[in-house]
């Protein structure tokens, strides 16, 4: 697996940022702070999601301060595939709740949603998180996890990453399985047990003599219970007798019954009808007394007309006349009131508007005075904007200045930049160099000094007497000076070197503030412009705002004389209105007399028509009453005629028949009950029995069904155990090869990059326990080692893992980058030499991609890709160079 490509999108403090990702070793280096490590969180992100949180913190960090959404999309090859991996964040502020989305292009598909992304992404890698911190991904601070972990953490972990922990998983798995199998088969054991018991007690029940014996007895009660319903039989036909007779004479009396009945409703009848005729009267007589009442009244109404005579036509007649009248007399009054409204409202009208002119005029005087008083502001800031163009020009020269006592212009400082660093890198390199032979040389004039005080040839060893010739010593001794001198000189170099490189980012810097400064010059030049005209605009402006303010002064005083005028005709109609208003209420007056009378004298002839009605309704309850009378006497005739046919002696007789016969079939269907309440008894025990008997079969064939379970459970339990005991020395054998395999490796890693004969050998039991023993024999734990020590250890660990796990799945899962972040914090230039052998090392034995943080410049200069990383101290937004070409400006 290989990272391509790295997008981010308001990720911490990258805005917008896209990184292309090569094949060999990739350096990402650049001052603290800057967010080089950002970069290596945003792929762990990408490929992890919350899972790649270190404990403390959540989702909201990863998002730009200032953003409420955040994208990360990384591209990577896997398999000669290429995948597209993308999550996106969302802050809800209000709920304070984060959104997280993930999708995953593949090439035969798209997963979408966190969950699957997540399961995708461990099916391609073949690891969790966890495991690719501890295998591919060192964190910064986590140098000397491993190490430090006890043996049982260690070994878990190392397992996990080797695919060990499967083997365990599968004998867990399979150790569950036999317990439960186990515990199935003693489960069958205990129920044939209880199976067999209950068998065997049924068996001893006898059950099919039982059966023949309730077989009898139910065939006796049945011939017996049929001789009682025989006997039963015949009760109920004398019972029925009697009851049959009874109900004759029962319904005589219900028939006298009903007829009493009816004679009591038809004289109840006759009664009511006496007392509507009495009602009906009483109404008829109101009925006058409310007629003569209802034309007197009429006659006091007409009093106040031209009517004299109680005529309703006559009435009706006038009626018409008076409201033509008052029609005509209300018309011209509300004309004429409907007209005096009119010059009211026109008066009101000309002096609201009068009030709107002179508020106008007041807000024209207002805007006005605003404009002038907004161009005296705009003024002020001309005098502002002309002294700050000044100070541009001001700022402008000296950087002319700067440069033109510079080794290079504007334009070249980039180009000049790049040759001092170019210069820089060699100087360095020839540094090492001469570094190199200056230590070889010291150690050859030592070792000639060393031969020389013991009385040997520095050149052959022989003794000084009998040597050819010792004088190259003092060769050596000038060669060791010049390269001295050599050095020197080209310190003094790489600091000059250093200081010019400092003034060309000086430089580059000012050539940034210059071309910032051009263009604000240019937009201040601009806004003095603007402002000019701005200034002219507002104040003729004011002007025209205030020849308006006086016209609307002159037009309220014209529309207050009008309102005046319309008052004055508003008062003329007024007088008019009033004499036709009284006019209309004489003619009101008559006109509700007349209608008053015309209401009187209607109700009158609707009391006469109700009078009619009454007088009709007593001649039909005249003739009710006839008829009611005659009725009676028929039912008195006809109750007689029923009393003489009945037999009070014959009801008595035929009763005791009837209560002698129900006592007969009583006690008969009691000898009945108890027959078949005895036969129920004998069914229920039959159903038992054969219940039982059931039972019993079932039961037998249950103990064979369960007797083979247990055979076959007793065979599964050993199986289980076999298979257990496989995994277990499986484990064991294959941790043991690859112990030996990684402790081979570990070693090899260690030797090369701390180069020291201090330490004979590592050793990795196999439960994981590190020891390290020293030429002398002893040994000592990795803890005990020296903070840079510990870090190479455990770096050497890691990579020693890397590369077994390469050698052990290579072509089935490619495995991910090998990736350090800040490998070398707190160690002395020794080791940060043997890191970057470590490196080198790594990339020699076929790890395809490498990417490393650091800011030191060995491990910079040696990696085949450079990531710079700035941050913009205004904005605290980065950037990043490759090359020294922008990626993202």
């Amino acid at each position: 697996m290989q990272f391509a490509r790295l997008t981010l999108d308001s990720f911490k403090c990258f805005e917008d940022v896209s990184v292309e990702f090569d094949t060999g070793v990739t350096v990402i280096h650049g001052p603290n702070g800057a967010g080089k490590s950002s970069l290596l969180e945003a792929c762990f992100f990408a490929l992890y999601g919350s899972e790649a949180l270190p404990d403390n913190k959540n989702l909201n960090h990863l998002i730009e301060k200032g953003e409420t959404e955040a994208a990360v999309q990384l591209w990577f090859v896997h398999g000669d595939h290429q995948y597209r991996l993308e999550r996106s964040l969302r802050y809800y502020p209000d709920s304070d709740r984060i959104a997280h989305e993930a999708e995953l292009q593949t090439p035969t598909g798209t997963e979408e949603g966190v969950g699957q992304v997540d399961a995708a992404i461990e099916a391609i890698l073949r690891m969790d998180a966890d495991a690719f911190l501890n295998c591919a991904y060192v964190r910064q601070g986590d140098i000397n996890k491993l190490i430090t972990a006890d043996p049982e953490t260690r070994q878990n972990m190392i397992d996990e990453l080797l695919q060990l922990g499967k083997l365990e998983e599968y004998r867990e798995r399979m150790d569950n399985i036999r317990i439960g199998v186990d515990r199935v088969r003693r489960d069958r054991a205990a129920k044939l047990e209880n199976v067999h018991s209950n068998v065997k007690q049924l068996k001893a029940k006898n059950l099919d003599d039982q059966h023949e014996e309730v077989e009898d007895q139910l065939k006796r009660i049945d011939e017996e219970v049929d001789d009682l319903n025989e006997r039963i039989d015949d009760a109920e036909e004398h019972q029925q007798e009697a009851i049959q007779e009874l109900e004759e004479q029962e319904s005589l009396k219900e028939e006298r019954d009903e007829l009493k009945n009816k004679l009591s409703e038809e004289r109840k009848t006759l009664e009511e009808n006496k007392q509507k005729q009495d009602a009906l009267q009483q109404q008829k007589d109101d009925h006058d007394e409310a007629i003569d009442r209802l034309k007197q009244e009429a006659e006091e109404h007409l009093a106040n007309t031209d009517i004299d005579e109680l005529d309703l036509e006559a009435i009706r007649q006038r009626s018409v006349i008076v409201e033509g009248e008052l029609d005509e007399l209300e018309e011209q009054r509300d004309a004429i009131e409907d007209k005096a409204e009119e010059f009211e409202q026109q008066a009101k009208e000309a002096r609201e508007t009068a009030v709107e002119l002179e508020e106008e005029a007041e807000n024209l005087d207002q805007q006005a005075e605003g404009k002038q008083s907004t161009a005296d502001e705009k003024a002020d800031q001309l005098d502002e904007r002309r002294e700050k163009l000044s100070d541009l020009d001001e700022r402008m020269d000296t950087i002319e200045e700067r440069f033109a006592e510079s080794p290079a212009t504007i334009d070249e400082i980039e180009a000049y930049k790049q040759d001092i660093n170019s210069d820089l890198s060699e100087a360095r390199e020839k540094h090492q160099e001469v570094k190199g032979d200056l230590s070889a040389a010291q150690d050859r004039v030592q070792h000639a000094e060393e031969l020389l005080e013991e009385g040997r040839c520095p050149e052959c060893g022989q003794s000084v007497e009998d040597a050819p010739d010792v004088s190259n010593l003092d060769d050596l001794r000038d060669r060791a000076t010049k390269l001295q001198s050599n050095l020197q000189e080209i310190d003094e170099t790489i600091e000059q070197l250093e200081s010019d490189l400092k003034t060309a980012r000086n430089l580059e810097q000012m050539a940034g503030e210059y071309e910032q400064l051009t263009d604000r010059k240019q937009d201040v030049s601009g806004l003095l412009e603007d402002l000019e005209n701005t200034i002219e605009s507002l104040r003729e402006e004011a002007r025209e705002y205030e020849e308006e303010a006086e016209e609307k002064r002159e037009e309220a005083n014209t529309q207050q004389e009008e309102a005046e005028e319309f008052d004055e005709q508003a008062e003329q109609k007024r007088d008019e209105y009033d004499n036709y208003a009284d006019r209309v209420s004489e003619a009101t007056a008559e006109q509700e007399a007349l209608e008053r009378a015309e209401t009187a004298l209607d109700k009158a002839d609707r009391r006469a028509d109700q009078r009619e009605q009454v007088v009709d309704r007593l001649g039909d309850f005249e003739t009710f009453s006839e008829t009611n009378t005659e009725e009676i006497e028929r039912l008195e005739s006809e109750i007689a005629a029923v009393e003489e046919k009945l037999d009070p002696e014959r009801i008595q007789h035929l009763e005791d028949q009837r209560d002698e016969a129900e006592q007969e079939r009583s006690r008969l269907n009691d000898d009945k009950q108890d027959l078949v309440d005895e036969r129920n008894d004998l069914q229920g025990r039959k159903g038992a029995i054969k219940r039982e008997l059931e039972e019993l079969n079932e039961k037998r064939e249950r103990e064979a069904e369960l007797q083979t379970q247990v055979k076959q459970l007793e065979t599964a339990v050993e199986q289980c155990e076999t298979t257990e005991e496989m995994y277990r020395n499986l484990r064991h054998d294959l941790r043991v090869q690859n112990v030996r395999q990684l402790e081979e490796m570990l070693n090899e890693m260690f030797g090369l990059v701390y180069q020291n004969d201090t330490y004979a050998r590592l050793e990795l039991s196999d439960e994981y326990e590190l020891t390290i023993y020293e030429k002398s024999g002893e040994t000592l734990e990795p803890t005990d080692l020296s903070g840079g020590e510990r870090a190479l250890f455990n770096l050497s660990l890691r990579c020693a893992i890397y590369q077994l796990l390469s050698v052990g799945i290579s072509g089935q899962a490619p495995l991910p980058p090998l990736i350090l972040d800040e490998p070398t914090v707190h160690l002395d230039e020794q080791h940060v030499n043997e890191i970057s052998t470590l490196v080198t090392r790594m990339r020699d034995l076929g790890v395809e991609q490498t990417i490393v943080v650091s800011h030191e410049e060995e491990i910079v200069d040696s990696a085949d890709e450079r990531l710079e990383v700035m941050q913009n101290a205004t904005t605290n937004r980065s950037r990043v160079r490759a090359d020294s070409l922008d990626l993202l400006a």
